[in-house]
């Protein structure tokens, strides 16, 4: 009897047999054995995994072989039973073939026998097992079979439809099917093909191929390709890219692999809040750059797991001399659950500064504590919440305690004590409003500074992530306030670029209904009107806007004309026994619109300051507007609302000025939009080094 490893299209591998051992001509692999009990060991796992070996046959006069796939049957040691798969293929074959070898697959090696025939009909096949060793040799790479995946090949404008037979990340092959008038002559194979994997409409891989071998069979032709991209640019070019950590013990990734249904398991080299990346060998070899994972899980020792959708963004080889065939593969992150990120990130922030974490376990009367003395809560703040105290008490158990998916807090220790701390919260669409930023003065350094590099290392990982709605980060400062006005206002300067971070100035002061009647001006002149607003109205703001403006505000604020009655977002603050809702109304003269104004409604004490739970005027046209149809707006408003005080932030500021109306104070809002946040990193960074 003789035997021989099979050839593989990726590696020729060498005949051995038992008298000479590994061929010559194969360089320094060191040939491994297997016995009759290993062989026997390997075909009763097939079985148990329902799955199959080839049986090869050779036409007797012409020499053309076919393989057909059997199921092997328990075995005991000597003898093999094998059913066929599929027998039609048989039946009119039996007579003119006949039985050459078997082929065994494995991940590192493939083996062909050619066993003693001993019985062989249309239902199965039987042989007899000598007892004798085989020497194997690892194969550089093996295609694994693949069922249900269809395949879709572009070249000059053409498509061609088919499936993909078989997968590796070196190399792959996929069956094509000739739509007529489509001939084979429309296929150059000196021309890279597009290749677009899918499976049940969901997209796997998308990349460029070289062709390496093609097989034309009447309406069908089999394609051997090469992928030609080792490396993909997922997401806009990042100079301060997330931190990668090293995490002993390290975790690990599991996922059935999309295209050949194979689960796999690997060891993380790093790890950060966006991405990660493992090790393969070259017998593994699954890993194609481009390839989507649908459904990852990583486990950290047993204490917990996060499931995700990654993405390969690259494989290379692995910068350690010793590690031979070893690739390092990068992955990044597509779509995470909140909650699983936010425990990746604060698994991560702990490991590299255990006086730091995110939304940790915190006493709320050490937070009340810290917020009193580090200044945050003054006297004239606290006059204005002392009377709603019991309620805002309750709200921070909500936040701190029940960790919400639409809030977020930082937060910097020293000695035991909150020295730093910094809070965001989800209050609009896809805009996190940054809050409750205080720093211990007492602290041995800027603990503000600390909680702020927090937060950005937050945003840099969590803005790509469609789960985190993080397009926009916002918050409020006043323009007299040094600390904000240098981190934020400074920002916004040095970046100058209003596309990028913004700053816009609003009047704010309180409107007490019972303080404002309303004027007796509704005469046969009155011709004023307030109403909901529409989305012509929103429309034209945005006109407005752009023509005078042309920042961040209305996207950051979700102003936008198609949006103004989609608010998801209330939803989520329901589950989470908060409050927030979302009104506009239109304020125009003979139709023509003047001013629109938002009004937030939300828990007391949800802002500290409340500018969340107010309305916001954004004037078009300060020159038509006069000071008591601003207030008789305002009171109207409070009557649908049934508030009795609230604050009031009015756009542009000029116009309290220029009309004389009296304010408070002015509030500015800070706008980033995070896709940009290099630039801002950039400057906070440098600020950083300055303190």
């Amino acid at each position: 009897m003789s035997y021989q490893l099979i050839k593989s299209d990726s590696v020729t591998c060498p005949v051995s047999t038992p008298e000479t051992g590994l061929d010559k001509k194969s360089g320094d692999a060191t040939p491994q054995k297997i016995s009759r009990q290993q062989l026997v060991n390997k075909l009763n796992y097939i079985n148990f995994q329902d799955e199959t070996i080839l049986i090869n046959f050779i036409h007797k006069k012409f020499g053309h072989v076919f393989a057909c796939s059997a199921t092997p049957q328990p075995s005991m040691g000597e003898d093999l039973l094998c059913t066929w798969v599929d027998a039609s293929k048989l039946k009119t074959r039996l007579k003119t073939y006949e039985f050459e070898s078997i082929v065994l697959k494995d991940r590192q090696w493939d083996l062909e026998l050619r066993l003693e025939l001993v019985d062989i009909n249309e239902e199965f096949i039987r042989f007899r097992i000598p007892e004798i060793y085989y020497q194997l040799i690892s194969k550089r790479s093996l295609r694994e079979p693949c069922h249900g995946i269809r395949a879709q090949m572009f070249q000059n404008s053409v498509i061609f439809d088919g499936t993909l037979i078989d997968f590796c990340a070196t190399q792959f092959s996929v069956k094509t099917r000739l739509e007529p008038p489509q001939t084979s002559q429309w296929l150059n194979p000196n021309v890279n093909v597009n290749i677009l994997l899918t499976r049940e409409e969901e997209t796997l891989y998308s990349g460029e191929c070289k062709i390496v071998k093609e097989t034309s069979n009447g309406s069908t032709i089999d394609f051997l390709l090469d992928p030609t991209n080792h490396n993909i640019q997922r997401f806009k070019k990042k100079r301060f890219r997330s931190i990668r950590e090293d995490i002993i013990p390290a975790p690990i990734i599991r996922f059935r692999h999309p295209l050949t249904g194979k689960v796999h398991d690997f060891k993380i080299v790093d790890l950060s809040g966006s991405g990660f990346s493992v090790e393969e060998t070259e017998n593994t070899c699954v890993l194609l750059p481009g390839i989507i994972l649908p459904d990852v899980e990583m486990l950290f020792a047993n204490s917990f797991k996060i499931h995700f959708k990654a993405q390969v963004i690259y494989r290379k080889n692995s910068e350690l001399p010793e590690s031979g065939d070893v690739f390092k593969c990068g992955l990044v992150l597509l779509d995470i659950t909140t909650g699983d990120h936010l425990n990746l990130q604060s698994t991560l922030l702990q490991l590299k500064n255990k006086d730091t974490s995110i939304c940790n376990e915190l006493d709320i009367d050490s937070l009340w504590n810290f917020l009193f003395e580090a200044g945050f809560i003054y006297p004239e703040k606290y006059r204005y919440i002392q009377k709603d105290s019991d309620n805002i008490k309750n709200t921070y158990k909500k936040i701190y305690i029940e960790k919400p998916s639409i809030a977020r807090h930082f937060t910097y220790q020293n000695k035991g004590s909150i020295a730093g701390h910094l809070s965001m919260i989800r209050f609009y669409e896809n805009t996190w409003l940054i809050h409750h930023h205080a720093g211990r003065k007492s602290a041995p350094f800027n603990a503000g500074l600390v909680v702020l590099n927090q937060i950005g290392h937050f945003s840099n990982n969590s803005h790509s992530l469609y789960s985190n709605h993080m397009n926009y980060l916002i918050c409020y400062f006043r323009p007299e306030n040094k600390f904000p006005n240098r981190v934020f206002g400074g920002a916004a300067r040095t970046i100058n670029d209003e596309k990028k971070c913004d700053i816009e100035s609003f009047a704010y002061f309180h409107f007490n209904y019972k303080n404002n009647p309303i004027e007796n001006k509704k005469d046969t002149s009155w011709n004023w009107s307030l109403n909901p607003s529409d989305s012509e109205d929103i429309e034209e703001l945005d006109a407005f806007y752009s023509h005078n403006c042309g920042g961040l505000m209305l996207k950051a604020l979700n102003i936008e004309y198609n949006k103004i009655n989609l608010d998801g977002l209330s939803d989520e603050y329901r589950k989470a026994g908060l409050k927030r809702e979302r009104h506009f109304f239109s304020l125009k003269r003979d139709n023509i619109l003047i001013a629109v104004v938002m009004v937030d409604v939300s828990n007391k004490g949800l802002n500290l300051s409340d500018l969340t739970n107010g309305p916001k005027v954004i004037i078009l046209d300060s020159e038509s507007l006069p000071e008591y149809v601003l207030k008789t707006t305002l009171y109207l408003i409070s009557a649908r609302l049934k508030a009795e005080n609230f604050p009031v932030l009015v756009y542009p500021v000029n116009y309290m000025i220029n009309n004389s109306v009296p304010f408070e104070k002015t509030y500015n809002l800070w706008m980033l939009d995070t896709q940009f946040g290099d630039t801002y990193f950039r400057y906070v960074n440098r600020l950083t080094r300055l303190v």
